[in-house]
């Protein structure tokens, strides 16, 4: 008699799948909003690397920085800075972006403004799902912790659990939404393949400028540790987005006045 087959294995980690649910639906939802693939967009797999590397070379050279000469606040200090910037991003950019866009609109040949101003509804609408998507979350805390605080036992308790299992959620999406609008900008290559890498230029300048109105120079080493914590990041975001510029005209025949 032929055994019977074994039975098929489980497949791996399908526990440690089933906790990061929520953070893959979060991460699902805010791709499908704010991650939108639109007719100029341009995938360049070796400017993402670059990107990438340089994130990576820029974590690592600021935690140097830190080490080598310290902070005024410590470690804290540059992780509530991280946090300020990633917060703040996308509302600069929601104040900054329609300058830029007008100008950059400006620039194109008369014949093709039109165009260019007809796909701005996906970007309208992105920035409007972001705003509202904050505007849910915040209400929905708001009122979780209301009711957490008004209602009588066991129901607050309830209410308190239904509270974690939403920031389960909540947050992951909020995260991704963040991290999805820095990187496309408010699906801005819906418009034209350059406006994304035109807008990081000017919102990590703008952002470099609000720093030094808010904190000042960099007073911690001497000069040059200082210039390069002023200016290491503008600097080298601008050289990879000027970069990719090249690439989107050269590789891929992208330009602005064709």
């Amino acid at each position: 008699m032929v055994p019977p087959p074994p039975l098929p294995l489980p497949p791996p980690r399908a526990r440690f799948r089933l906790r990061l649910g929520a953070l893959r639906t979060g991460r699902a939802w805010a791709d499908a909003l704010f991650n939108r693939p639109g007719p100029g967009r341009v995938e360049d797999p070796t400017v993402r690397q670059a990107q990438l590397w340089r994130t990576a070379a820029g974590a690592v050279s600021t935690v140097a920085l830190v080490h080598a000469y310290g902070t005024d606040g410590g470690w804290s200090e540059l992780l509530d800075d991280g946090v300020f910037r990633l917060v703040t991003a996308p509302l600069l950019l929601v104040l900054l972006g329609p300058l830029v866009v007008t100008l950059f609109i400006r620039q194109a040949p008369p014949r093709y403004r039109p165009v260019l101003r007809s796909r701005l509804w996906l970007p309208a609408k992105t920035v409007g799902w972001f705003f509202g998507s904050y505007l849910v979350c915040v209400s929905a805390l708001v009122g979780i912790f209301w009711v957490t605080e008004q209602v009588a036992s066991p129901w607050n308790i309830l209410a308190g659990l239904a509270g974690l299992a939403a920031l389960a959620w909540m947050l992951p999406f909020l995260f991704f939404a963040l991290l999805n609008t820095a990187r496309y900008a408010f699906n801005a290559a819906t418009v034209h393949a350059y406006l994304p890498a035109v807008l990081t230029i000017s919102l990590v300048w703008a952002l470099a400028g609000i720093s030094v109105l808010a904190d000042g120079m960099p007073h911690n080493g001497p000069l040059q540790a200082q210039l390069a914590a002023l200016l290491g990041g503008p600097v080298t975001v601008s050289v990879i987005s000027v970069w990719e510029l090249h690439r989107l005209r050269t590789r891929f025949g992208v330009r602005l006045r064709t």
